[in-house]
């Protein structure tokens, strides 16, 4: 079933999401940074509350580009009762996250990429012919982030995933390198800004690891694992790669 690929993309975030600090530059946090750090707090001392302080300071805060971090936070939320066993909370979270992008006028490649990734996620919630069509809609707008921005390495992280994870008697993993790779080759943030995403890269380089790990391409993982960890070392979650 398309459902049980996608129950591994709300875990392949959990193990990947709280890293991304150390990939942006340094200085002021950028508000994906305090939002992450807020998630490893949260998940270090088994409570919601550090999360819940960012949505409290977030809730008095209007327009298209809060509405984007309103949804990442409910996202990261999500994660946590996730991580908890917490399931109905999980998917309160998510579908609240959802619903808010979807009622953005007028969106960005970086509202829709979220959205698709997010839609991604909620498919372990969805049974039968509902699963299938949120699939088709979690990758519908992964491309509307690609079409209005081909640098946008999100949108290109977000139809790895998709891809990654369908089973091949359903079309899946048979982009998703192609998709990695051209996400790997693309900045973390066209234009530096501490108020916009930067997440997708250590997802691309570790989807991308996976791949070739699952496929035995061992030469593969080698020489992609050194352009990894050249470019962000020290990441956790590549280590298990280490000697291959």
């Amino acid at each position: 079933m398309i459902k049980q690929s996608f129950i591994s993309v709300l875990f392949f975030l959990f193990c990947n999401i709280v890293a991304f600090g150390s990939c942006l530059q340094e200085g002021e946090k950028s508000f994906q940074v305090k939002i992450d750090d807020s998630l490893e707090l949260a998940l270090h001392k088994k409570t919601v509350e550090p999360l819940a302080n960012v949505e409290q300071s977030l809730s008095s805060k209007k327009g298209n580009i809060w509405s984007y971090w309103q949804a990442y936070l409910w996202m990261c939320k999500s994660v946590y009762f996730a991580s908890e066993q917490q399931d109905s909370e999980a998917k309160e979270n998510l579908e609240a996250g959802i619903n808010l992008l979807n009622q953005v006028h007028n969106k960005t490649t970086e509202d829709y990429a979220l959205l698709g990734y997010m839609q991604s996620q909620y498919i372990r919630y969805t049974k039968g012919m509902e699963s299938g069509i949120l699939s088709v809609k979690s990758k519908r707008n992964a491309n509307k982030s690609v079409k209005l921005d081909p640098n946008n390495i999100r949108g290109w992280v977000v139809l790895g995933i998709i891809d990654f994870y369908t089973p091949k008697q359903y079309g899946g993993k048979e982009k998703c390198e192609s998709y990695l790779l051209k996400a790997i080759g693309l900045p973390s943030q066209n234009i530096v800004n501490k108020y916009r995403p930067s997440w997708g890269k250590v997802e691309a380089y570790s989807l991308l690891l996976a791949y070739y790990n699952g496929s035995d391409q061992k030469d593969k993982v080698r020489q992609y694992y050194q352009m990894a960890i050249k470019e962000i070392p020290n990441e956790p979650s590549l280590k298990k790669y280490e000697n291959q």
